[in-house]
Order: structure tokens, then C-alpha cells, then sequence
């Protein structure tokens, strides 16, 4: 519904309602002002909130309601001001992809139509996205609607229109309570969900029983070929010898792909569950349940070995290059949709792992328009902003700042004029799908799939920004991390505020370079923190050739790097620079 404010409007709906066409007559050297208002799912008696009140009202009264909205979570500053507005539009999407069900459950979207379900595995990057600006609230209303929709046996799907089988689903719920929780210290909370996270485990424990049957085993013990909406090719099975087992021993049942993953056993859909396992541990610690803690060690060191020799055997089926990372246990070049997340969040493998590196140098090899392809369903001839985003969180645990500022930009490149993502983007319709077929003889390069805006893609924005300026590691907060030199040049400053950590409490800073050669660090940590590592965005050759803290001379630097020890309360750091 769209309510106009003009003298003569001369309205009508195109492409089945989602085009409005107006035509308004503008006299010679005259002007005109059409306001345009739409209202969102508002009830008959809620219309007089818009109609008849005059536009510039209810646009001074929306500014005001998001400036309160900003005013109670982090406030960041940098010279980038583009990246800034990123930030607080991407932001400001994820909390217009929400709206309330019928029985007032709090659901974030993934998009405003195609993808306007509740997808619990995407639950994930919203809540984890708005913990960390500071609306814990929000993310813990979502939250409660995700422990709803878990199924009797444990586990949490997809939508079923969508893309059942989707096993990462089960993992990204118990990650999304359990880090939400590092956020909030909130233990009532955690206990509430404990039981939701236990019963998640056991589904994968007894599902995991599935790819492990013998060959002796009744026909009718075996598990049903699970019925796929959207099959995309053929899975190799390679040849096995006598008592070899199948590669898919110890995973999951075979499940959607996703992505323009084949239909099978993806790594993306193990990794994910298997840091689902690790998450329900530390809960189950935190919570003083010793049992559970003992068989969940277990269940994730069996899982993880299973995963592991699966890659393993997946790796010698590569065909070109150096080892890398595989995407899916038979097809290992399939696209790279999800399998650094091996790396963030699951920490199966380190960042500097050298079959991570060699996926990286593969995916720079084949980037176009400053993003790797081969991330989903468009193959090669496509990229996906929202999905390299991650990628460039790799960039950043690999201390690249570099690699990392330049991914990001090149996703805000992507981008459209309303500061927004679609799903994938065609670069080269003239390359089939990843599924081997042709693109449309329609495909016009450089449009997009999916959804508009893409919630998944915001929440990453959000993440990844967030990360670059202070991220946890452990017990230690490091801050400036992925800000590459350029972005702060003499008599700039960069400054974050009221920012929630994992750490106990929140943390502010002002770095400032006031002139050449001297950079200051006022700092306010989270009560929690032990250690402080700081970043300081150093040009290649340069160094911290001396450092004071408050005052006082500090001798714990290395290169352009500075790390506090047991800090309490404010302090303020100065550094020389050569």
C-alpha cells in the first residue's frame, strides 16, 4: 500500500505490484513535491498514523526514532566514512528483516520476499550481528523463536518450501544461543535453552550412526535416499577397496547441498553440527554438568576425526594445484559456499592452515571485479558480496588488513545505490552454473539472484566491520586488527564507543594520529579483559620504536603490535613512530 501526498496523483502498479508508476505534471520553471508513504503491515485503525499527516512530519518523526534506536548501542567513527554508512544502513536492514508472527514471536528474515521465512541456520549472523552493536534484547526475542521451531527429534531444518535437509541448520542453533550468551552472561537464560542444545547433540550422535552401518546390515536398517527439491548433479562415488570404507563414513546422512553444492555429505553441512557439539560442551561446563561435558568430548573428538579423514581422502582427488581446502568429500572443487567456515567459526582449522592458504590462492586466481567465483549456484561466472565477506574475515585472523579492506570494498562495489546486497551477481553469463548448466539466453551480466536486500549479506557487514575493529581471541581483545595504514592518516582519528564484547563488559578507544610520527590510544577496556592486543595500522617498514601507558614506559612491542597485561580501568597509550 503506498499513500501519496500530491495535487493530482496519477498512479498505477506495474510487474504485478512491485513497480509503482507515477505521473505528476511540472509547469515550466515551477517545482513539485510528491511524498511518497508506505506503510508496513498496518491495520485499518493504525492508517490514521500516516494519513493526512504531512510528509516532512513523518519524516522528521522516523529520524528521530532511529537516532534513539543508534543512541542505545556501539557508535563507531572512521575516517572511511562510506564504510560508517555501511555499517549503520546494514544494521538498520537487519531490524526492518524482522517482524512478528501471529503469536508475537520476533523473526529475522533473510529477505523481504523470496527468502521472507524464519531460517534458522541464518539466525545465526543477525543475532550474531546485532549482539555486537549492542541490542541484546532484539537477538535474544529471535532466539526465543528459535528454540519454538526445533523439531521433536533435535533437530532444526530449513523452511520446508525452501531447502530441507540442510544439516548446518542443527549447528548454527546451538552456536547462535551459545555465543549470544558469551554477550550477555545471562545464566537463567542459558539454562532455559540447555535442554534445546542437549537434544540438538543427541540428533547428531544418532544421525551420525546412519553413514557408519556395516555392509552386513539389514536392507531395512539402512536410511532412506532423502527426497531433494533441487537436485543439482550427479555425486562421484569413487572406486573403494575391499573394506574401504565410504567417504562419508562418520558424517551426517546425506543432505542438501546448497549453495551449488551437490546433493551429498558437504563439509559446510559436517563443520557446522561439529561446532555445534563444541558450543553445547562449554555450555554444559558453564552450567556445571559434568556428564554431559564427558560425552560431548567425546562425540566431538569422533566426529571431528571423521570430518578430518574425510578431507583428507577428498584432497587426493584434487586434480590441479597445490592441496586445498575441499568443499564436498567426492567433489572437491565444487563451489567454496561455506567451507571457510572450517576456519570462522568453527576453528577446525587454522587460518594459516596450508590447505586454507591454497584455497585462498586458488579463489585469488579466479576472482573478477575484486571478488572470488565459485561461490554458489552461478559458479565461476558469478560472485557473491554478502558470502565474500567471510572470506575477507579469513583475510583478517590471517593478519592480512590488507586483503581483508580490499574484499570488503569490493563487496560495497557490488552494492546497490540504496546501499544494499542482492544474493549472487552474474559477471559472465557465457559460463555455465555450477550445476553445469547454461545461464539463460535472458542473463544480462552484472544483475543479481536471489533476494533484495539479502539479511545474510547485512549481518556479515556488520561482523566483519565489527571484527576489524576490535575482535575476541580467547580471553584477549584485539583491537584494530583488519585496519589497513591508509585509513587513518595524520590529524584523523578513529573511535569506537560502547561497544559489547565476549569479555565481560564493553569497551571504548579514540586512536588518534595527531601528527607524523606519534599515534595515541585512549582506551577504556571490559572489566573481563586480561589482555589487550593492540593493532596499530602501520605502513610496511614501519614500527613502534618506543611506547608509554599511562605514562609510564612499556617495553611488550613487537613490530607494530602492543600488548597490556592486567589493565583496569582507563588508559592511555603513546607510541613513536619510524
Amino acid at each position: 500500500m503506498v499513500l501519496a501526498e500530491t495535487e493530482t496523483p496519477d498512479f498505477r502498479a506495474e510487474t504485478g505490484g512491485l513497480t509503482l508508476v507515477c505521473r505528476v505534471s511540472v509547469p515550466p520553471k515551477s517545482s513539485r513535491v510528491l511524498w511518497l508513504k508506505r506503510p508496513h503491515d498496518l491495520s485499518a485503525s493504525e492508517k490514521a498514523l500516516v494519513v493526512g499527516v504531512p510528509g516532512p512530519r513523518l519524516l522528521g518523526q522516523a529520524v528521530r526514532s532511529w537516532q534513539q534506536l543508534w543512541g542505545r548501542g556501539v557508535r563507531i567513527d572512521l575516517p572511511e566514512t562510506e564504510v560508517v554508512d555501511f555499517f549503520y544502513s546494514s544494521l538498520a536492514y537487519l531490524f526492518i528483516l524482522t517482524e512478528y508472527d501471529a503469536r508475537g514471536d520476533l523473526w529475522a528474515l533473510d529477505g523481504p520476499t523470496a527468502y521472507r521465512h524464519f531460517w534458522p541456520r541464518n539466525e545465526y549472523y543477525p543475532a550474531m550481528a546485532i549482539d555486537m552493536a549492542g541490542y541484546p534484547e532484539v537477538a535474544q526475542q529471535t532466539i526465543e523463536h528459535l528454540l519454538r521451531v526445533q523439531q521433536d527429534d533435535g533437530r532444526w531444518d530449513m523452511p520446508l518450501l525452501t531447502s530441507p535437509m540442510a544439516w548446518d541448520s542443527v549447528g548454527y542453533g546451538a552456536a547462535t544461543v551459545w555465543e549470544h550468551y558469551r554477550f550477555t552472561r545471562n545464566r537463567e537464560q542459558l539454562q532455559q535453552a540447555y535442554p534445546h542444545l542437549l537434544s540438538a547433540a543427541r540428533w547428531i550422535h544418532y544421525s551420525r550412526e546412519e553413514t557408519q552401518l556395516p555392509d552386513e546390515a539389514p536392507e531395512a536398517s539402512k536410511p532412506m535416499k532423502p527426497y531433494l527439491s533441487y537436485p543439482c548433479r550427479e555425486v562421484p562415488q569413487p572406486h573403494l577397496l575391499p573394506a574401504e570404507k565410504p567417504f562419508s563414513w562418520g558424517l551426517l546422512p546425506m543432505g542438501y547441498g546448497d549453495g551449488g553444492l551437490p546433493d551429498d555429505h558437504a563439509f559446510t553441512h559436517n563443520v557446522m553440527p561439529l561446532y555445534g557439539l563444541e558450543c553445547t560442551r562449554q555450555a554444559a561446563g558453564e552450567l556445571g554438568h559434568s556428564a554431559d561435558v564427558e560425552w560431548l568430548a567425546k562425540e566431538y573428538a569422533d566426529y571431528r576425526g571423521a570430518i578430518l579423514a574425510s578431507i583428507r581422502r577428498a584432497v587426493k582427488l584434487e586434480k590441479e594445484g597445490e592441496a586445498y581446502l575441499p568443499a564436498a568429500p567426492t567433489v572437491p572443487d565444487a563451489p567454496v559456499w561455506g567451507t571457510l567456515r572450517a576456519v570462522v567459526p568453527a576453528k577446525l582449522f587454522s587460518p594459516t592452515d596450508p590447505l586454507v592458504t591454497d584455497l585462498l590462492a586458488r579463489m585469488e586466481r579466479s576472482a573478477r571485479q575484486g571478488l572470488p567465483t565459485n561461490m554458489g549456484w552461478l559458479g565461476h561466472g558469478g560472485v557473491w558480496p554478502g558470502e565474500s565477506l567471510e572470506v575477507a574475515l579469513t583475510y583478517l585472523l590471517r593478519g592480512e588488513a590488507r586483503k581483508t579492506a580490499d574484499l570488503l570494498i569490493a563487496a560495497l562495489n557490488h552494492s546497490y545505490s540504496t546501499k544494499v546486497w542482492q544474493e549472487e551477481m552474474l559477471v559472465d553469463k557465457t559460463l555455465p552454473t555450477a550445476c553445469g548448466k547454461p545461464n539463460s539466453p535472458d542473463a544480462v551480466n552484472q544483475t543479481g539472484t536471489g533476494d533484495m536486500p539479502e539479511g545474510w549479506a547485512h549481518a556479515n557487514l556488520v561482523i566483519l566491520v565489527r571484527n576489524m575493529l576490535l575482535r575476541e581471541e580467547g580471553k584477549s581483545l584485539h583491537l584494530l586488527w583488519g585496519i589497513p595504514p591508509d585509513w587513518i592518516r595524520a590529524g584523523e582519528s578513529i573511535s569506537v564507543e560502547g561497544a559489547p564484547t565476549m569479555l565481560g563488559g564493553k569497551v571504548s578507544y579514540t586512536l588518534s594520529y595527531p601528527v607524523a610520527g606519534k599515534m595515541v590510544l585512549d582506551l577504556t577496556p571490559p572489566a573481563g579483559s586480561t589482555e589487550v592486543v593492540v593493532h596499530f595500522p602501520l605502513n610496511q617498514g614501519q614500527e613502534v620504536t618506543a611506547a608509554r601507558v599511562n605514562g609510564q614506559p612499556v617495553s611488550t612491542v613487537s613490530g607494530s603490535t602492543l600488548t597490556l597485561t592486567k589493565i583496569v580501568g582507563r588508559v592511555r597509550v603513546d607510541i613513536a613512530i619510524e
